[in-house]
Order: C-alpha cells, then sequence, then structure tokens
C-alpha cells in the first residue's frame, strides 16, 4: 500500500481531513496529490475543509 487518505464529518459544515499517509518508499511520486484530489473530490466544491498538521511535520507543512 502506498498511502492512504480518512475524512472524517463528510455530512457536517466543515468536514476534516483527519489523516493523508503516504509510506516512505512512495514519498515524493505524487502519491499525495493523487490522494488530496480523490479525497477533495469526495467533498462538495464550495463547502471549507479542515486540515491540521502536526508542527514538527515539516515536508506535510510545505505540501
Amino acid at each position: 500500500m502506498a498511502g492512504f487518505v480518512i475524512l472524517d464529518g463528510l455530512g457536517q459544515t466543515c468536514p476534516e481531513l483527519d489523516w493523508l499517509i503516504v509510506a516512505k518508499p512512495y514519498q515524493g511520486y505524487g502519491v499525495a496529490q493523487a490522494l488530496m484530489k480523490t479525497a477533495l473530490a469526495c467533498i462538495a466544491p464550495d463547502k471549507p475543509i479542515q486540515l491540521g498538521v502536526i508542527y514538527y511535520n515539516e515536508r506535510a507543512q510545505r505540501f
């Protein structure tokens, strides 16, 4: 498995992209972008979403 994404609260006003994980061997190959695109397609285009990033994960912050 290259990675996975978890969305929470899809029926709520502001759903949350709770997890977006990519296995180290697959990082840098566009897997995160593909997962994000798929996740966003599950949410109405006019709906805001929440996304949190752990403060020490600089790679995720850049993404």
